[in-house]
């Protein structure tokens, strides 16, 4: 039970971008090592086995979670195994503010422009590599639809 006087939303300070930031370098090159293991040992194994490989977070985590990613060296050039199908779940700002975390007694939210940095970075990384945009908050059962039908008519043949 949620206690009267605790808040239940809490915001955070802006995050302050560098124009060059070696410890974000490092960080982008450890998460890209991170995700290459569980790419060569759990993902393409089964691809090259023609089995369906279901993703939540994958390499352009990296580029839409951080401020930074934009200004990278490193992300620029390090190589992303493309996957044959992304589809990306988008939301507008205001509906993301609004979210609860699953039941936490309080939940950080960003800042509008953090988020709207995050929502850009992510479409324009999705942009780039292909991705299918669904709308998050539009009908469920629809969304469940499309990526059924885009993934399994391709699987299939």
């Amino acid at each position: 039970p949620q206690q009267k006087d605790k808040k239940l939303f809490d915001t955070v300070s802006e995050e302050k971008v560098k124009s060059f930031d070696l410890f974000q370098e490092l960080l982008f090159l450890y998460m890209y090592g991170t995700f290459l293991i569980r790419y060569m040992k759990d993902i393409y194994p089964n691809l090259r086995k023609n089995k369906l490989v279901v993703c939540d977070r994958y390499f352009y985590d990296i580029y839409g979670q951080y401020p930074y990613s934009e200004r990278s060296i490193v992300l620029k050039i390090l190589p992303i195994p493309k996957p044959d199908k992304l589809f990306l779940l988008d939301a507008a700002v205001d509906a993301v503010m609004k979210r609860d975390k699953g039941g936490k007694s309080a939940r950080v939210v960003q800042p509008r422009e953090k988020l709207e940095g995050q929502r850009r970075r992510y479409l324009s990384a999705g942009q780039k590599y292909g991705a299918l945009v669904l709308n998050a908050e539009g009908n469920f059962t629809e969304n469940i639809s499309t990526i059924i039908m885009k993934t399994w008519k391709e699987y299939v043949r």
